[in-house]
């Protein structure tokens, strides 16, 4: 991957370094350590996903109605579903200018 991954970091206000993480077969995903959470980096194939803002607001309505209903039951959304991590310029993901789609979440173990 050609692009300065610490670039990247930067535009989700997290200055760290990462390391490849698992082994996808459709995204290249990444870890992140950085206080108080460690993060999971996502390169998006927009060759599968071509409509990547489409697939970002459905994933946070997707989340936000989850952390609505969990909150209301008494439950922990922050251990329950995902957190999507905005961007400098608040978007739900990063376009690269070389034309690579990142998106981040808070780790779950």
């Amino acid at each position: 991957m050609s692009y300065d991954l610490n670039e990247v970091m930067r535009h989700f206000k997290a200055n760290t370094d990462v390391s490849p993480y698992g082994e996808g077969h459709i995204n290249d995903t990444f870890l992140a350590d950085s206080a108080p959470h460690r993060y999971l980096l996502q390169r998006i194939n927009h060759n599968i996903f071509k409509d990547v803002d489409g697939l970002m607001n459905n994933i946070v309505a997707v989340t936000d109605y989850l952390r609505e209903i969990i909150t209301k039951e008494g439950g922990d959304p922050d251990r329950e579903t995902l957190t999507v991590i905005r961007t400098t310029d608040d978007k739900n993901y990063y376009c690269s200018p070389e034309g690579k789609y990142y998106r981040m979440y808070i780790y779950m173990a």
